[in-house]
């Protein structure tokens, strides 16, 4: 249990850390995954700390979601920015995805004077309901590649390679699941196996960057959050509400109130949640998994008829 000093810290000044407390602000994050739930949060706590923001998701979101930040920018007077761009990674796939998306970026930073010093992989998408692995058709797999990991893998390195200033703070999130951190997710395989490998991705990266000549080493989280009321709860959780569901501003604040501490890395960002990952991951593991998916199923078949 000792990872549980990290939920009795005072959060990080994030505006202060990376630079958005001066009077030239030019620090601006890119969030993936920014239209609904926890993305959505973390855009919204990242412009209340005067953080501008690049903001990613599919384009049906676009209007739902100015006007959710021009109200929240209008209601706080606040003077950070906010730039929404469209992707579909399901028709366009992973790679040409994030191609489209760094052509628009280039765009847009040659028009502005901008410090890109935060990127927070937030896109992601699980099954409408429990499925065996070798339920899932050819194509269900592709797309669960792509959403979950692949965009991922090759945004993250186009960033890191371009866009950051290393002379600066940076910080790089992956909000990924406990269904990655568990030893082993049934009835969500490929999902799970997507967030298990962005948490190697994001322990590799603060590994190498340790072993870098980086003037000020990055700061990486990887966000391990357990249930969260994110209006795309699975189906089989049959609750939106209560014990061991968190909201998603709750998780989002305390992502980015703990961006910058560097330890641990790996960081469940609810208490609940937390307590629920040391117990599964460290005693009777296998059996409770086991126990708690093949209720879900049996719940979810209920439900489909």
């Amino acid at each position: 249990m000792n990872f549980m000093f990290a939920y009795w810290r005072p959060y990080i000044n994030i505006k202060k850390r990376y630079g958005a407390d001066k009077a030239n602000n030019r620090t601006y994050a890119l969030v993936s995954g920014a239209g609904t739930g926890i993305g959505l949060e973390i855009v919204c706590k990242l412009l209340m700390e005067n953080i501008n923001v690049i903001a990613t998701s599919l384009p049906r979101d676009k209007n739902d979601f100015n006007k959710t930040v021009k109200c929240l920018i209008k209601e706080n007077n606040l003077t950070s920015q906010v730039h929404f761009i469209g992707i579909d990674i399901i028709a366009k796939g992973a790679v040409s995805s994030a191609s489209d998306l760094l052509e628009k970026l280039d765009a847009f930073f040659n028009a502005n004077s901008i410090d890109l010093q935060i990127l927070i992989n937030c896109v992601g998408i699980s099954n409408d309901y429990p499925k065996k692995f070798m339920d899932h058709e050819m194509k269900e797999i592709e797309n669960l590649l792509n959403i979950n990991l692949n965009f991922t893998v090759v945004l993250t390195n186009l960033i890191l390679k371009k866009y950051f200033d290393y002379d600066k703070q940076c910080g790089v999130v992956f909000v990924s699941s406990q269904a990655g951190a568990l030893p082993g997710s049934p009835l969500v395989p490929i999902y799970g196996c997507c967030k298990a490998a962005l948490i190697h991705l994001g322990k590799t990266i603060k590994a190498e960057d340790e072993f870098s000549n980086t003037k000020k080493p990055i700061d990486v989280l990887i966000a391990i959050p357990g249930y969260v009321n994110s209006g795309k709860t699975p189906i089989w959780t049959n609750t939106k509400n209560g014990f061991g569901i968190a909201s998603p501003r709750f998780i989002a604040h305390s992502i980015l109130g703990n961006l910058g501490y560097n330890s641990p890395i790996v960081f469940s960002p609810y208490i609940v949640h937390g307590i629920q990952f040391a117990i599964l991951d460290s005693w009777l593991s296998d059996y409770i998994i086991q126990m708690l998916s093949w209720n879900e199923l049996k719940h979810s078949r209920k439900k489909i008829k």
